[in-house]
């Protein structure tokens, strides 16, 4: 509900007076609510220029914005008029890190026309929020016809002495120390980190539907975007918000991030059936039977089981389910048919290469085409029916594997979805999902309004990007869009990934547990510090179910960890070193820590806590002791409300733990 709406009908013409042969062209002004950050807009030499400045100090000096449309511009830009708005707002997410998000800005809306034939007209949106700066471009059809865009000229023209975290490509691991802008060669996936002289800033789009992404690539010293293709609209161009967050200090842009869902419009209808919680992947866990791995309704059934116990809300099945992740051509088929493993050749192996997502594989699934990538190939021995009905029975939904580069493409989505919501699916993963153009944007947002359709969550992999859709679409729990732990990157890439990819939105990192040589509570840590939704964790259940389990007390953390916070505190942070969070649901604030290559100690003042009243804090630690892959220890003591607590982590560790008010329980003041 909008608790504050103020329009000003402040239009006015520009002023277009000459003088000695030129022009006399407005500045407008544009300061945010706090007027911390000001952004100025004018016209130079005709084309359209901005800069923006962060506690009286520039950021941002003068920026190109504009549009490169066909029939390509011959003449230069006139302002016609400009008009302001104030909003004073808030709402509600379905789940997230906050209860209540503000939207609280000041906006500028400038109309430009061309000076000659076809006078198109071009407005510029200008946001000043107090977490940074928001525009975009909306261009009419001219005369009821189309409008097609080859390139948006914008730039972000950083002050001098600016460094830099970039990456080329979406699975890149960000550098240890920053690097110099100015020297930087090649492509910048977004989002993009910076520090300036005058505080951190970072890159990002929002609110992104049919229209080609953005990248960036150094030029001058400065960031200049470019899209991923050119653009066509019959009915003209609503680009999406190109976003600047800004902070003074680096934990400021992971307090700021919520803007980007703040920027995409409000859910419509009943989303009341999305379901956010921790995922058990299949992945890692199925065991071999004669040198193949299995995919069978009984391990599954167990995996269900421990999944409930632990307080999971799905479990994921990877590649193989249903057959291959591409069709076959009938060529492919004759050329393996010569190759395959004797044990299989006459197992009607060949019905499981059809890509079908509307169908249960059944006994040998082949990999791919080529014979030497059958080491991973899989034996299905799955009862679809029976599995769901066992999972729903404990409370735990099913999310099924699409690939959706060579298989969905190919079929019909919504007959895909209805089949299996049908049976009782919950989720659906796609996987290299194409990325970049027009024609990728535009379907991967029929992908979010027909999995809403058939009330279906997604958990999207590979290189799409989020772009705060899930504000609009709740059922997008999270994306990959980086490089997790399947990556193997070094600890300083964890502890990067909040600055940086995780301002964009959700983050599926899939962690390993037990897998990547961190300790045991950095991983149960990663998941309180780095918020998911539905956070998808590999490779620990057939070690944990066996006998001589690693699993041990921090388990009990996994098992208390929400998915979805009243209050969220960003307590510190510097990228790539260490970063520490308090969240609250309901009267409980869990607290989590973590460091990357250095060993930290640090305090915390425990300020968020209701005056007056004593608590019963129970954390987990590492154990003592040198080494990686640590186990963990679990603790309690008596805290007070206000007071100081010190913590003391080693490299790759981690710290958590919850408090709750004292109800008698027996614990120590120390």
């Amino acid at each position: 509900m909008k608790t504050n709406l103020i329009r000003l009908a402040a239009a006015f013409s520009a002023l277009m007076i000459p003088q000695g042969g030129f022009a006399l062209v407005p500045t407008e002004v544009l300061e945010s609510p706090d007027r911390s950050v000001v952004v100025t807009f004018t016209l130079e030499g005709g084309e359209p220029v901005y800069a923006v400045s962060y506690h009286q100090q520039p950021l941002l000096v003068s920026s190109p914005m504009s549009l490169e449309l066909k029939p390509k511009r011959t003449t230069k830009f006139a302002q016609v008029n400009a008009s302001r708005t104030q909003v004073r707002d808030m709402w509600r997410p379905l789940y997230g890190e906050q209860a209540v998000l503000p939207d609280r800005y000041n906006a500028l809306v400038i109309e430009l026309r061309e000076n000659g034939t076809p006078e198109r007209r071009v407005q510029v949106e200008l946001r000043a929020y107090d977490e940074g700066v928001a525009l975009r471009y909306r261009v009419d059809g001219t005369a009821g016809g189309p409008v097609e865009l080859t390139k948006e000229q914008i730039a972000f023209n950083f002050v001098p002495d600016t460094v830099a975290w970039p990456i080329k490509k979406t699975e890149g691991i960000y550098p240890q120390a920053p690097v110099k802008l100015a020297e930087y060669k090649g492509w910048m996936q977004l989002p993009l980190t910076v520090r300036t002289p005058a505080g951190y800033a970072a890159i990002l789009e929002a609110d992104v539907r049919d229209y080609p992404r953005l990248q960036g690539v150094q030029s001058n010293g400065g960031v200049s975007g470019r899209l991923l293709g050119e653009y066509r609209g019959d009915a003209g161009i609503c680009s999406p918000w190109r976003v600047l967050l800004i902070g003074r200090e680096a934990i400021d842009l992971v307090r700021n991030q919520n803007l980007i869902a703040t920027l995409n419009p409000p859910a419509t209808g009943n989303f009341s059936w999305v379901k956010t919680g921790k995922m058990l992947s299949a992945i890692g866990n199925f065991k071999k039977h004669t040198g193949i791995r299995r995919m069978e309704t009984g391990q599954l059934k167990k995996m269900i089981d421990w999944a409930a116990a632990q307080n999971f809300k799905y479990i994921q099945l990877d590649w193989g389910w249903n057959a291959t992740e591409a069709p076959w051509t009938n060529e492919e088929r004759a050329a393996y048919r010569e190759q395959v493993p004797a044990a299989y050749r006459d197992s009607g192996w060949e019905a499981n290469t059809t890509g079908d997502l509307t169908r249960v594989a059944s006994g040998y699934v082949p990999f791919r085409p080529n014979p030497k990538t059958q080491g991973v190939d899989i034996l299905v021995d799955l009862d679809m029916p029976a599995l769901i009905a066992y999972g729903k029975a404990k409370g735990v939904g099913l999310s099924l594997y699409a690939n959706s580069r060579w298989s969905l493409p190919k079929q019909d989505m919504d007959l895909v979805m209805a089949t299996q919501a049908r049976w009782g699916v919950e989720g659906l993963k796609p996987g290299f999902v194409h990325y970049g153009t027009q024609e990728n944007s535009a379907w991967l947002l029929r992908l979010l309004r027909t999995a809403a359709q058939h009330r279906l969550t997604l958990n999207i992999h590979d290189e799409y990007l989020p772009d705060g859709s899930w504000r609009t679409y709740p059922n997008l729990l999270s994306c990959e869009a980086g490089a997790g732990a399947e990556n193997k990157p070094p600890v300083s890439h964890d502890l990067a990934l909040p600055f940086t990819r995780g301002l964009a939105g959700p983050y599926d990192y899939t962690p390993h547990i037990y897998t990547s040589g961190r300790s045991n509570m950095y991983h149960m840590a990663y998941m309180l510090v780095l918020y998911n939704p539905a956070p998808v964790i590999r490779g620990g259940f057939s070690a944990w179910d066996d006998a001589g389990s690693r699993g041990g007390v921090e388990l009990e953390f996994l098992r208390e960890l929400p998915d979805t916070w009243d209050e969220s505190r960003m307590l510190f942070g510097e990228i790539g070193q260490n970063l520490g969070v308090a969240r609250r649901q309901g009267t409980r604030w869990f607290l989590g820590a973590l460091t990357a290559d250095q060993p930290l100690e640090t305090a915390v003042k425990l300020d968020f806590l209701k005056p007056a009243t004593d608590y019963i804090l129970t954390y987990f630690e590492d154990a003592p002791g040198a080494g990686l892959e640590r186990s963990a220890v679990k603790k309690n003591r008596l805290v007070h409300a206000g007071e100081t607590i010190k913590l003391s982590l080693q490299p790759a560790g981690g710290w958590a733990g919850w408090l709750e008010t004292n109800a008698g329980q027996p614990a120590t003041r120390l």
